[in-house]
């Protein structure tokens, strides 16, 4: 796997970026509510949500229903709809990815975010806690925990030195388990077994 050779690039305004596929069950729903839990612990933080993907067609309802929230929230300005972009544009403009998907069955958004510098919040599920390093490289959260997803963004947007440390340690991990010398030891490893 060729990883991408982009700075982590922190900024005065954090940008998060939760990427993938618009469905509910990626439960972009839950993003208003944690936005709103962020502004109420301290309402001065320089800090904007992108969403990166095209809304499935199976979810335009649900799509709709979640630009309706932001828009009863007063919410906008803090949450941009960027639609389907490239992946070098999303991991040069993002500095710390929130996935609140359940059942990510690998996540290899986790390893090209990782493999760029950028920390990792998701929920404790699939292949999040396969590629993510608790309190190491991001932050693994229990499902239903919004306040911890909170919690865990606000730990982060008040520390540039955490999210650099947390984004180094992420690219080193990712860059040891899933290269190409790696995975051909460990698929030979398999073939040895069988044979």
């Amino acid at each position: 796997m060729n990883y991408y050779n982009i700075k982590n690039n922190i900024r005065k305004k954090i940008v998060i970026g939760t990427v993938g596929a618009i469905r509910e069950l990626k439960q972009i729903h839950k993003i208003p509510e944690i936005i709103s839990d962020i502004l109420s612990d301290q309402n001065n933080l320089l800090f904007e949500w992108h969403i990166y993907g095209k809304v499935a067609s199976d979810s335009e309802e649900y799509f709709k229903n979640f630009v309706q929230k932001l828009k009863e929230h007063d919410l906008e300005k803090y949450c941009l709809l960027k639609g389907y972009c490239d992946q070098k544009e999303i991991f040069s403009k993002i500095n710390i990815l929130v996935h609140l998907g359940k059942d990510e069955a690998f996540g290899r958004v986790f390893i090209e975010a990782m493999a760029c510098g950028i920390p990792v919040i998701a929920i404790d599920s699939g292949g999040a806690k396969e590629v993510v390093k608790n309190n190491k490289t991001g932050f693994i959260i229990k499902e239903n925990e919004h306040k911890s997803f909170s919690r865990k963004i606000l730990k982060l947007i008040n520390s540039k030195t955490l999210i650099t440390e947390m984004g180094l340690k992420g690219r080193k991990d990712i860059s040891k388990r899933f290269n190409s010398v790696e995975h051909v030891k460990s698929i030979t490893s398999i073939y040895n077994t069988i044979l």
